[in-house]
């Protein structure tokens, strides 16, 4: 390595750089040659692993981009793209600790319940009469979900806050993405005939493959978008009186308020009965919340209004529970489709 190291310096640099493009140019031919699927996925993969190896927080948002796609593309052995996400970033952070020791673990206070939590699966699984090789794999799946949790933790406490940036912007752009291809199915009709409504249009199902999971799906995406929104406008209102805004709140609230709008397009289309019911909850969540930490800064009839506004999507919440129930009286009411 020395002896390469001295000839390298020692040559001219128009040869080093000719030297190096010749490497570059070894390097791709062979993924020039690939079919197009494969050298995306190749050039993907390298790029992620390399991304991964100076940060594990980019296994984190590839963990999360891929959750659309886990049930499309599965590597050898059965394992998802999220799964092996995962399993790429905890490999990572593994060897992050192991070069910086000195360095403590975080767990967090949420931690002891996910624990109490797995060990129940793990309980249940071991004891279970049924199938127990569905039962492993469901509680391989909450393994994984104690590791996100973990990493998450630990890497977006490090210094620098784009981690938590990062991470917002992924947990908006895959349910966006999403949205979009459940908006291009309900629109143009592209679908299964069991998902077939009136007027050409199908239930939006986007890459779930179910319109009730794609409203679940979608539930996790426009609640976040709604409150960056809220938090955007927060902030605008208390620095209206200064002369120059920042552009980082204008860009969030544009960012949100778009994100928020397919998202919710997106569940319309869905048409799921329990998606609907299950966004209503979480408005009211957001109101209350809303109410509750900021209490102390309203006063009058903001305050009113807003606790009013509670109030009416709690009343909302049980009127649509109740009216949106299957029942098998002849008299109920049956007002959406499952």
């Amino acid at each position: 390595m020395p002896i390469a190291s001295t000839v390298l310096n020692n040559m001219p640099a128009p040869l080093r750089f000719a030297l190096a493009g010749l490497c570059l140019l070894l390097l791709a031919l062979p993924i020039a040659l690939l079919p197009l699927p494969y050298a995306l996925v190749l050039v993907g993969g390298v790029t992620m692993l390399l991304l991964t190896i100076i940060d594990p927080v980019w296994a984190l948002y590839a963990a999360v981009l891929a959750v659309p796609a886990q049930d499309l593309i599965l590597l050898p052995g059965g394992i998802s793209l999220v799964q092996a996400a995962v399993l790429l970033g905890v490999a990572s952070w593994g060897l992050h600790i192991l070069a910086h020791p000195h360095e403590p673990v975080l767990f967090g206070r949420p931690f002891a319940g996910l624990m109490l939590v797995g060990w129940a699966l793990v309980l249940a699984t071991a004891l279970t009469p049924y199938n127990q090789n569905e039962a492993i794999k469901e509680t391989v799946r909450w393994v994984l979900v104690v590791l996100v949790y973990l990493l998450a933790v630990n890497r977006l406490a490090a210094p620098g806050g784009w981690r938590a940036g990062g991470l917002v912007a992924c947990l908006l752009l895959a349910p966006g993405i999403n949205a979009i291809v459940g908006l291009w199915q309900f629109f143009t009709g592209t679908g299964p005939e069991s998902f077939a409504i009136a007027g050409g249009f199908v239930r939006a199902y986007g890459t779930i493959g179910q319109p009730n999971s794609f409203a679940g799906y979608i539930n996790m995406g426009w609640a976040l978008a709604v409150a960056l929104l809220g938090a955007a406008l927060l902030h605008l209102w208390s620095q209206r009186t200064t002369r120059r805004a920042s552009a980082v709140p204008l860009l969030a609230m544009a960012g949100a308020g778009l994100a928020a709008a397919v998202l919710l397009a997106a569940l319309a289309a869905s048409l799921s009965r329990g998606g609907w019911v299950g966004a209503v909850g979480g408005g009211v969540g957001l109101l209350l919340a809303t109410a509750l930490v900021l209490r102390h800064h309203l006063r009058g009839n903001v305050g009113r209004w807003l606790w009013l506004g509670v109030a009416a999507a709690l009343a909302w919440r049980c009127l649509v529970a109740v009216a949106c129930c299957p029942t098998s009286s002849p008299n109920g009411w049956q007002l959406l489709p499952t």
